[in-house]
């Protein structure tokens, strides 16, 4: 799902979106038909496979640990705390993250048609947080406009979790036998954290 910058939904018509038309269960999808194609992967090809998908299981684990306190301890934080963690939350982890490993599933499965099931629950779980993604663009952008002394450090906290990416993301190609590319996975990356701030009005 692709976010724009000013989005005729609210919230809570997002929301009843999600839970008329998003709501799935990972049980239904058959994952075992995917097994052959695993077998057949190279040991090195299944390593680098794991890597990527390692990368969305730290991140679902970090969210199950820290996500829900951090939202219990929000509403007596005070407003520039509230904005950059949703920043660094919506914006950098799932607006930029978490939305260029979606493209490294369709890089390395789309061209060999292996693995359909695991491709259709990351493409599941990508319209769920595209979902997520307009909800916390949505905010930011109205909280920036009526707080226009926050954009500065907005602007910063994009710049300085922009600088990590390349080290976040490298070890996915310490051995590459799927032959990605690495530049342009990288651009894709960097194009996303530009849309973020296009779309909070920063850019």
């Amino acid at each position: 799902m692709v976010t724009t910058p000013t989005s005729p939904k609210s919230p809570r018509d997002l929301y009843r979106i999600g839970k008329r038309s998003g709501v799935w269960d990972p049980e239904q999808i058959p994952v075992a038909e995917d097994r052959a194609d695993w077998q057949r992967l190279t040991p090195d090809q299944q390593e680098q496979l794991l890597k990527v998908c390692s990368l969305f299981y730290e991140g679902e684990v970090s969210v199950a640990d820290t996500l829900a306190w951090w939202l219990v301890a929000m509403p007596g934080a005070d407003r520039r705390a509230l904005v950059l963690g949703v920043t660094h939350y919506m914006g950098v982890i799932e607006g930029v993250l978490a939305v260029s490993g979606y493209d490294y599933f369709d890089e390395l499965l789309v061209p060999r048609a292996i693995l359909p099931r695991l491709l259709q629950g990351i493409r599941l779980i990508r319209a769920d947080e595209g979902r997520h993604i307009t909800v916390g663009m949505d905010f930011l952008r109205e909280r920036l406009a009526a707080c226009p002394e926050l954009a500065e450090p907005v602007r910063q906290l994009f710049l300085d979790e922009g600088v990590k990416i390349p080290a976040r993301i490298d070890f996915i190609f310490a051995t590459n036998p799927f032959g990605l590319d690495r530049d342009r996975l990288m651009a894709i990356a960097y194009d996303q954290l530009a849309q973020r701030s296009r779309e909070i009005g920063l850019a």
